[in-house]
C-alpha cells in the first residue's frame, strides 16, 4: 500500500473536522485543527498512521480525547502558572527523577534527592515551554523529557569537551581497547595500554577495583559487588565516579603530552 501524501492526510483532516464541527464548539474545533496542523507539519500524523489513510479518524479522536483530559491542567502550568499545579508537577517529576537515578547506579540518598530536585526544576521550566502534540499521554511525553534532562546531566558530569580527541575514553570500549589484538597501530595501543593502567593507578582503592573488575577482568556487576561486600547500585554508584575520575586523569595526561610536543 503506497504511503499517504500530505494532501490526502489533509483532505482526510478536514473531513474529520466537519463531522466535529457538527457537534462542538467552533473555537474547540479551531484549537483541535490547530494542533493537527501542527503535528501534521512535524510529521507525527505520519508516524501514527504509518500507511493507513483510514487511520488519520482515528488520530483526530485521540487529539479530541486527549485534549480534553491534558488541556485544563496544561492551561493551568503553562499559561496561568497555577501553584498548586506547579507543585504537584514538581513532586511527580523529582520522584521519577530519584528513581531513574538509582536505577542507573545512585545512592537513594539525601544527595541524590537534592540532584533530582535540581533536574526536576529544570524539566519542569522545558516543560513549561514546551509543544505538547496532544497524541500522546502527558505523563509518556513528561517522562522523555525526565530522561533528556536526566542525559543531559550525565553528558555535563562525564563531559569529554575539555579531553584531546586521542586521549578520549568511553565506557563500554573500556576493556576493548586494552584487549584489542587487532589494533593496527600497535605502538600507539601500547602506549594507550600504559596511560590507561597508570591512571588506573591513581584512583583510591575502591574505584580502581571495580574498574579492574568490570572492565579489565569483564565480570557482571552483580559478581564484582558480590566480591566487594557492596550492593549493586553502590557499585554502579562507585564505578560511574570511577570513570569520571579516569577521564579527568586521562585528559589532564594527554595534556601535559601535548605540551611536550
Amino acid at each position: 500500500m503506497p504511503i499517504p501524501s500530505t494532501e490526502a492526510i489533509f483532505i482526510k483532516i478536514e473531513k474529520a473536522l466537519m463531522e466535529l464541527a457538527a457537534r462542538e464548539d467552533p473555537v474547540f474545533v479551531m484549537r483541535i485543527k490547530s494542533i493537527l496542523l501542527t503535528n501534521l507539519d512535524r510529521g507525527r500524523l505520519h508516524y501514527f498512521i504509518e500507511d493507513d489513510i483510514l487511520r488519520v479518524r482515528l488520530y483526530v479522536q485521540k487529539i479530541v480525547g486527549n485534549y480534553r483530559q491534558f488541556a485544563p491542567d496544561l492551561r493551568k502550568l503553562q499559561n496561568d502558572h497555577c501553584p498548586q499545579t506547579w507543585t504537584a508537577l514538581l513532586k511527580k517529576l523529582q520522584r521519577w527523577i530519584f528513581n531513574y537515578l538509582v536505577r542507573k547506579g545512585f545512592q537513594a540518598d539525601a544527595h541524590t534527592q537534592m540532584i533530582a530536585e535540581e533536574l526536576a526544576n529544570e524539566a519542569a521550566i522545558q516543560l513549561l515551554n514546551a509543544y505538547f502534540p496532544f497524541d500522546a499521554h502527558f505523563d509518556a511525553w513528561a517522562h522523555v523529557i525526565v530522561i533528556n534532562t536526566c542525559r543531559k546531566y550525565f553528558r555535563s558530569k562525564l563531559k569529554k569537551s575539555s579531553i584531546p580527541d586521542n586521549w578520549l575514553v568511553d565506557i563500554e570500549p573500556l576493556h576493548n581497547m586494552l584487549r584489542d589484538d587487532t589494533f593496527t597501530e600497535k605502538e600507539r595501543q601500547a602506549e594507550l595500554h600504559e596511560t590507561i593502567h597508570k591512571a588506573l593507578a591513581q584512583l583510591p582503592d575502591a574505584r580502581r577495583e571495580v574498574i579492574e573488575l568490570t572492565y579489565l577482568q569483564g565480570i557482571s556487576i552483580k559478581e564484582a559487588a558480590e566480591h566487594m561486600g557492596k550492593s549493586v547500585g553502590a557499585l554502579y554508584s562507585l564505578r560511574f565516579y570511577a570513570l569520571e575520575d579516569l577521564r579527568e586523569i586521562l585528559g589532564q595526561t594527554g595534556n601535559s603530552n601535548d605540551d611536550k610536543r
